[in-house]
């Protein structure tokens, strides 16, 4: 769905797809910068895909914006966004997350008793794991340049470094690996 202010704005972004069976490649080439910093430089794109539950995202790369996966059971997800917003909510599957400058957010609303691993990291910025407070999982949280909370366990500073390495639960099957070189992280219960 692309939209703008003007038709002139709306007609200058231009999307090309290039789907083949084992790949999607989505491409928007938008408008040049105006020369005059007050002018209007208006105008968005936002793409849904509908995927199978049990398909494996291989490689999501989208240099600025908001990205949202949700309720993925397939083998693994690999996503990487340059500036914005990544949200994995309820996806039961590998994943490897980054972000270089936002926010990174890994939502689970239950659990499940199956054996993934998440390793979610961001350059600049917070993060924030919500899990349910029956949750059983390791965690190992480092925040290089900032500092790590969790409803689950008492926080420690050791020197510069936040350092979270505790199991939570009994038996976890689910490993929570969240990393941030400059931000915060923020590893929230949820009671529901």
């Amino acid at each position: 769905m692309k939209k703008a202010f003007s038709p002139e704005r709306l007609n200058a972004i231009a999307i090309r797809v290039d789907a083949r069976p084992d790949a999607v490649n989505l491409v928007t080439a938008s408008p040049p910068e105006p020369r005059h910093h007050f002018m209007d430089r208006s105008g968005t794109v936002e793409y849904s895909i509908n995927l199978p539950q049990t398909a494996r995202i291989a490689r999501v790369e989208l240099p600025r914006g908001e990205l949202v996966i949700k309720g993925m059971r397939g083998a693994s997800i690999t996503a990487n966004l340059g500036t914005g917003q990544l949200v994995t909510q309820n996806c039961f599957c590998n994943q490897t997350i980054h972000v270089k400058q936002g926010t990174l957010n890994v939502f689970f609303d239950w659990s499940e008793k199956r054996s993934i691993s998440i390793d979610a990291t961001i350059a600049d910025g917070n993060a924030l794991a919500r899990l349910p407070t029956d949750a059983s999982f390791q965690l190992r949280a480092v925040a290089k340049e900032g500092n790590v909370w969790s409803d689950f366990t008492p926080s420690r500073k050791q020197g510069d470094v936040s350092d979270f390495n505790e199991v939570i639960g009994d038996a976890p099957t689910t490993k929570l690996n969240l990393r941030a070189d400059e931000g915060n992280i923020h590893v929230s219960g949820v009671i529901w």
